[in-house]
């Protein structure tokens, strides 16, 4: 048997009559088991906090719902805009310097291997 634990997935490989004997097996198995029966009564619910008990989120926070993106907040915003404005600064910093010297590099090569030989 092998296991992938990317996907949760086992592989199990059978010879022989080994499946059928293991279907009848797990199916005996099934057929002599008393499945459980849930009423109402026998789910258990979380306890209700008493009315005087705090609330459990910071005040003046929302809590937030599933599927729903974040609203923006004046903070969050300022903090995007300053990281854009960090990566306009490394374009002109980092990458075009960096462009501009592999284009340099390429422009030799091709002159070096190009150039006429002199031949005496």
């Amino acid at each position: 048997a092998s296991s992938d634990f990317s996907t949760g997935i086992t592989q199990v490989a059978f010879t022989g009559n080994q499946f059928a004997e293991t279907i009848d097996t797990a199916v005996l198995d099934v057929e002599g088991k008393e499945v459980p029966r849930l009423d109402r009564t026998s789910v258990a619910r979380p306890p209700e906090p008493p009315p005087d008990a705090p609330a459990q989120r910071p005040p003046g926070k929302m809590r937030q719902l599933k599927g729903k993106p974040k609203k923006e907040t004046s903070k969050d915003k300022k903090e995007r805009k300053q990281a854009m404005q960090e990566a306009r600064q490394q374009v002109t910093t980092v990458v075009l310097p960096t462009l501009a010297v592999v284009v340099v590099l390429i422009v030799v090569f091709v002159y070096v291997a190009t150039r006429p030989t002199i031949t005496e």
